[in-house]
């Protein structure tokens, strides 16, 4: 009797504990939610993980920790439609048609969104640019689409952007969601925040630039501009990259009290970086040297994998958290990283090719990857040690060794056979001139954008259109 009394009770107790380890079970084997995160205008070298020496970062580093680090991530494009263009879609700027401003992505094109979608995904998106907004057709595929943030020169957006993906977070959490969140900050114009200035009172600077200047003003005063006038730009920059660290924490973390972190696939990046009179201008959009394409890249993978998708040695492990990947690899790779991972198969030709493929800590694999701009008309291809940037008006080609002259500075064409490195060259040639046929034969022209007087004034006042 004694037993037959606490059979019942003992199963009453066990109840809700066999509910609960089913559900987590039932749970853990959903697809993983996808966090896209972009940050505009981010140098990878102004990020602690990519060595800088200033606490610029300390959430992205933190990031980075439980993640996978791509030491070479190389954006397709130096300014934000044909980057973000390519991220969205593997194709390449010219294979979208985006070449200049009023260009936009073609509604025919396939965005990363319209793919998730079809899959019984969520598709959210809190974007703080114009030229990522509905009227370029960013909208694609999203059934959220949030793009109140993309205001004016001077405005503070990294608060606002981080409360409008949580609240999408929290309304989508009992269901697989893709959500791209896109910060504005870096972008000029520069402004120091207090709270994360990197003014030093012992150096009071007392040039002509100031917080908050407005891009046409900053151009006007390039020509005279100085070292210690890029000093105070760069302390300038700094503190927004430390103020839109400071709300991409706030971000991880709101994910973290959601109970969303271990089953979301977390991928950081930016669309392009930003020169400092490296070659004698301030900004961005005009040439292919590192300083605005080469772009951070972290990717937090959860533990899981697509019953459709066998195992195999490539697959991200739980040692990979914390790793570093060497090999070159491009904004155009994420997408299919995303399917991938997903157990997804791509129905439409793609340009990149899945992360999945490297292996941290292996050595570079001789993988070429490219990157283009029609401001400047340059066209560059990237090796694991050396870089080709052609100029097609003239034909020029500029040729450097990234492994000695990490900063582009001597081009080498001039003196190839001196240096030993015709083959290197004659090699990377090769690849490229194989791109550039692709291109020709696969280039469109965009869609373009009317743009009324108001948002040329605002573009003006961002950098474009000058």
């Amino acid at each position: 009797m004694i037993l037959r009394r606490r059979a019942p009770l003992l199963l009453t107790l066990l109840l809700p504990l066999l509910l609960l380890a089913a559900a987590c079970t039932r749970q853990h084997q959903e697809p993983p939610n996808v966090l896209l995160i972009v940050v505009d205008t981010l140098r990878a070298d102004r990020l602690g993980v990519y060595g800088h020496q200033r606490p610029t970062s300390p959430n992205i580093d933190q990031l980075a920790a439980r993640g996978v680090l791509y030491t070479h991530a190389y954006s397709q494009a130096p300014w934000t439609t044909p980057s973000i263009g390519a991220l969205l879609t593997s194709q390449y700027p010219s294979v979208l048609g985006i070449r200049a401003e009023p260009d936009s992505l073609s509604e025919d094109q396939v965005l990363l969104a319209e793919v998730l979608k079809q899959h019984r995904y969520a598709t959210g998106a809190v974007v703080s640019h114009h030229f990522l907004g509905s009227k370029w057709n960013f909208d694609q595929g999203f059934d959220h689409f949030d793009e109140s943030n993309a205001r004016d020169h001077d405005a503070i957006t990294s608060p606002d952007v981080t409360e409008a993906a949580l609240t999408f977070a929290r309304d989508h959490r009992d269901e697989p969601f893709f959500l791209f969140v896109h910060y504005f900050d870096p972008h000029y114009d520069y402004i120091d925040h207090p709270e994360f200035s990197f003014l030093d009172p012992a150096r009071p600077y007392g040039g002509p630039l100031r917080s908050a200047m407005v891009y046409t003003d900053l151009l006007k005063l390039i020509p005279g501009l100085g070292p210690r006038d890029v000093e105070y730009l760069f302390d300038l920059y700094d503190s927004e990259i430390a103020f839109t660290d400071r709300w991409i924490g706030a971000l991880l973390d709101g994910f973290e009290q959601l109970g969303l972190t271990d089953d979301t696939l977390i991928l950081f990046t930016a669309d392009h970086g930003e020169e400092f009179l490296e070659r004698k201008t301030v900004g961005h959009g005009g040439s292919l040297y590192n300083e605005l394409i080469h772009v951070p890249l972290i990717v937090s993978y959860p533990d899981y994998r697509p019953t459709a998708t066998a195992p195999r040695s490539g697959w991200p492990e739980r040692s990979w958290r914390g790793t570093a990947v060497e090999t070159p690899v491009a904004l155009i790779d994420l997408f299919p990283t995303v399917l991938d991972y997903l157990g997804i198969a791509p129905d439409h030709p793609i340009a990149g090719h899945s992360l999945l493929a490297d292996t941290p800590n292996a050595e570079p694999s001789p993988r070429t990857v490219f990157s283009e701009t029609d401001w400047g008309m340059y066209r560059a291809a990237i090796s694991p040690d050396h870089k080709i940037i052609h100029r097609l008006t003239s034909g020029e080609r500029f040729f450097y060794n990234l492994q000695a002259d990490p900063g582009e500075e001597e081009n080498l064409t001039a003196r190839l056979a001196q240096t030993g490195e015709l083959q290197n060259f004659l090699s990377l040639e090769s690849d490229l001139q194989g791109w550039l046929d692709y291109l020709e034969h696969a280039g469109r022209q965009a869609d373009e954008v009317e743009l009324s007087a108001e948002e040329e004034e605002k573009l003006r006042a961002l950098g474009y259109l000058n």
